[in-house]
């Protein structure tokens, strides 16, 4: 690995430096956290809504020198163990990973972390559910029990207990991966973070191959499998479709789709259509320099006073401000 990026990694952070100089003290930083209880105590709630505001993805490196309070996560997370070894207890089991590990936590999963020494090196990727999309998800064996937990993932199904561990010691492939995802973290250039979501991509088919010999713990739900074929076609045609039209393409039954996507996801047809709409409305906001009306109707709505009203209801701000606000992505 490269001298200087592996010396940022080892560098004291801000939030280190402040453990080194305040031992066994909780950081300020959970002052302005809420809590939620969870089996009668409080834990706190993660939401990276600054860091994951323009990005599907980020990338944190868990502080050292000090302890990680019982917490739940709002989107999933993927603990890498670079360098040391960590204590994770996660509701209420203790599990120890060493360098080359990995943990995969689904969101609502009460988990906390001991002490860190210098060379307990910890990076954590945090994923919004939407860069699991149904077509990158079809790439996967239905039966893979990697692709069953990011499925459950993404349509909320929630249980107790909900993580994966991978063992990544010997898979050199993996660990030059991961490290040029460092690389574009701590020195990114144009384009770094759509460079980093396809590494991230890369990473998860790695670990597929890796399940037969994963010390793994799953529980996971039955859904039907046709979900992912419906979501894929909804997804294909970023929602600008009908219920007819998906009929007749998938060669399912009107009811039979909005049946199988009230069960798995808890939503109804036209919810997910519109989230779709919404989600290619944003990319094309980003992306281009299209005028908001043009947006609003190549994505298949013709009512200004809708559109605007569920774009703000989604992401908490008009097209023109999300726009303006996101006119340069950057990690």
């Amino acid at each position: 690995m490269d001298k200087k990026l592996l010396k940022k990694i080892y560098e004291n952070t801000p939030s280190e430096n402040w453990h080194l100089k305040n031992t066994n003290r909780l950081s300020p930083f959970y002052n302005s956290l809420p809590t939620k209880k969870n089996n009668g105590k409080l834990v706190f709630m993660f939401d990276f809504v600054n860091t994951l505001k323009t990005n599907r993805i980020g990338i944190i490196k868990e502080s050292r020198y000090t302890t990680i309070p019982p917490h739940l996560h709002k989107d999933m997370e993927m603990n890498y163990i670079f360098s040391g070894k960590c204590e994770f207890l996660i509701n209420g089991r203790k599990i120890t990973l060493n360098k080359g590990d990995i943990c995969i936590l689904d969101t609502q999963v009460v988990n906390s972390a001991e002490y860190k020494n210098a060379d307990d090196i910890v990076f954590n990727i945090i994923f919004k559910k939407e860069f699991f999309s149904s077509t990158f998800l079809s790439q996967f064996n239905d039966s893979d029990t990697l692709s069953k937990f990011l499925l459950n993932a993404i349509l909320n199904k929630k249980e107790t207990d909900n993580f994966l561990i991978f063992h990544t010691f010997n898979l050199s492939s993996f660990r030059k991966v991961f490290n040029l995802i460092l690389e574009e973290y701590y020195f990114p250039k144009k384009n770094s973070i759509n460079i980093i979501e396809k590494y991230c991509s890369v990473l998860f088919f790695y670990l597929s191959r890796l399940i037969g010999d994963s010390n793994q713990n799953l529980i996971t739900n039955n859904f039907d499998k046709n979900i992912l074929l419906i979501l894929q076609e909804i997804e294909k045609n970023d929602g600008n479709c009908s219920l007819k039209e998906l009929s007749k393409k998938i060669h399912f039954s009107p009811s039979t789709i909005s049946k199988s996507l009230k069960k798995s996801t808890g939503k109804n047809f036209s919810q997910i259509k519109i989230e779709a709409q919404l989600k290619k409305a944003k990319l094309l906001l980003n992306e281009t320099s299209m005028p908001v009306l043009d947006i609003m109707l190549a994505v298949g709505i013709k009512n200004t006073t809708f559109f605007y009203n569920k774009f703000f209801e989604k992401f908490g701000e008009t097209p023109k401000n999300f726009r303006k606000n996101n006119k340069k992505l950057q990690i």
